[in-house]
């Protein structure tokens, strides 16, 4: 029987091989540490780049501990890059360019474009999700229930993690 971290292994390998030899791969938001950019549900399209050309604040997905992360890049150090989810109180570990996938090209969500750019109203929720995991659940659950009921621009309004 093959292990969760084997299969976990094989499927960053084979996003990292596709989107080296294609140029770019698409992949399913999972997580919520980049709330309220990116939803659970979101469709990414990341593009292969040269890790050192990223712009800052851009969104970036690398390879951490077997899974796929799609965080804002804050800055360098070293040969490193510095990241972090909107609604994460600390940094990630250092990303080594070697683990860096791409830079998320576009987002959909419920079959409409996103800007990867926070609004200032996203900017503001993010700084409070990063204060209350309390908040950041309560964002999550009235942020679902509105996109239920249909009104699924409220919580995004102009703007979200491949799996984090």
């Amino acid at each position: 029987m093959i292990s969760r971290a084997h299969l976990e292994s094989a499927c960053c390998d084979l996003v990292t091989d596709v989107a080296r030899v294609s140029g770019k791969v698409q992949l399913r938001v999972a997580g919520a540490s980049m709330v309220p950019v990116l939803w659970p549900g979101d469709m990414l399209t990341v593009q292969s780049c040269d890790p050192a050309e990223l712009p800052t604040a851009s969104i970036v997905v690398f390879r951490q501990n077997e899974r796929l992360i799609a965080h804002r890049l804050l800055g360098r150090t070293g040969d490193c890059l510095i990241t972090r989810g909107d609604a994460r109180p600390r940094c990630d570990e250092p990303v080594k360019a070697s683990d860096v996938v791409g830079k998320v090209e576009s987002i959909v969500r419920d079959g409409r474009a996103v800007n990867p750019q926070p609004s200032r109203w996203q900017g503001l929720a993010a700084a409070v999700l990063r204060r209350s995991e309390w908040c950041t659940w309560l964002f999550l659950r009235v942020g679902a229930r509105l996109r239920k009921f249909g009104a699924g621009d409220a919580p995004n309004s102009s703007a979200d993690s491949a799996g984090s």
